[in-house]
């Protein structure tokens, strides 16, 4: 089964892409690190993870959002059927990913042995046919660097993802580490990925200069900052200042918005998880505000939480 133009996998089936709403193009509604379950004093409670992950659902599409991009790849213990019972559970659309992390935080042995072609054929049959027997059909294409040189495995993990998204016409979104994204896009578009569908991310994981931002955009490509209340990373008083800036440019049509949140986890939160605030629904209710008082108003805001993700999903 192919997709449907026009249409966005959802883990309840497709959607009307110009029907998602506000939407939030990388979070986490569940998620643990590769090999966690391989720890015997780790003991799960999926009822407890479900509960707590509807519940920061419904909060989210309380405060309008509509749509939930969830970006955990497969070796991050991505749980389609978990993502299908919380959308249902919650009345609000989930996006699931296909594609692999980082090298150093993720890609068991099994992909790393995967050539590129066989990895696109993994990613492809994810989104057209489904992934197991769980119904649901993956919608977007995920893919990370770490920090450092780009890895020969991240590579052709890379040249995998441009092949599916040049073959499936969903859009890809990325994870970087501080660098990495002008590069990134180079390696996507090079290997047949159409830029204006192509999602750099994390580009507010530190501080960079305005000329990196540029450099990206030149590419064709898009980029978000997409973590949003992470002030770990990037306090948000620079975060809000460099995306008023970019607006100010005209760039409003090329950037996105998002937290990076985890709503529920397998195992204790990560640093950057405390003190973190509330997922899902800071975006909504102080981040927006903050953008305000740097002069971003709530119809740019709506363009870049409502146009841009139907824009990057319909790629027109």
């Amino acid at each position: 089964m192919t997709q449907v133009p026009g249409t966005t996998n959802t883990v309840l089936g497709p959607v009307p892409t110009e029907a998602m709403g506000v939407t939030l193009m990388h979070e986490h509604v569940c998620m643990s690190n590769e090999g966690q379950f391989l720890d015997s004093r780790i003991v799960d409670d999926r009822a407890d993870r479900l509960a707590t992950a509807v519940g920061k659902l419904v909060a989210a599409r309380d405060v309008g959002i509509d749509t939930i991009v969830d970006a955990t790849p497969i070796d991050l213990n991505r749980d389609a059927a978990f993502l299908k019972e919380a959308s249902e559970a919650a009345q609000i659309n989930i996006v699931c990913s296909t594609g692999l992390y980082t090298e150093s935080h993720g890609q068991p042995s099994y992909f790393k042995h995967m050539s590129a072609q066989e990895l696109s054929d993994l990613f492809v049959h994810e989104i057209t046919e489904g992934i197991g027997n769980t119904g649901v059909r993956a919608g977007v294409l995920k893919c990370a660097t770490g920090e450092g040189e780009i890895t020969p495995t991240e590579v052709r993990t890379f040249e995998a993802i441009a092949h599916a998204q040049s073959k499936t016409g969903v859009p890809v979104i990325t994870h970087t580490s501080g660098g990495q994204g002008v590069e990134q896009a180079r390696i996507l578009t090079s290997n047949g990925a159409e830029a204006a569908q192509v999602m750099i991310g994390h580009v507010d994981h530190k501080r960079s200069s305005y000329s990196y931002y540029e450099r990206i955009l030149r590419t064709g490509v898009n980029m978000a900052f997409d973590r949003c209340g992470l002030q770990i990373f990037l306090p948000d008083t620079v975060r809000a200042a460099l995306i008023a800036g970019l607006i100010a440019n005209g760039l409003q049509d090329r950037l996105f918005l998002s937290m990076d949140s985890v709503s529920s986890r397998v195992g204790e939160p990560s640093a950057f998880e405390v003190g973190a605030p509330e997922p899902l629904v800071y975006l909504m209710t102080g981040f927006s505000d903050l953008l305000g008082q740097y002069g971003v108003g709530p119809e740019t805001i709506r363009t870049l939480l409502t146009a841009n993700p139907a824009r990057l999903f319909g790629g027109s």
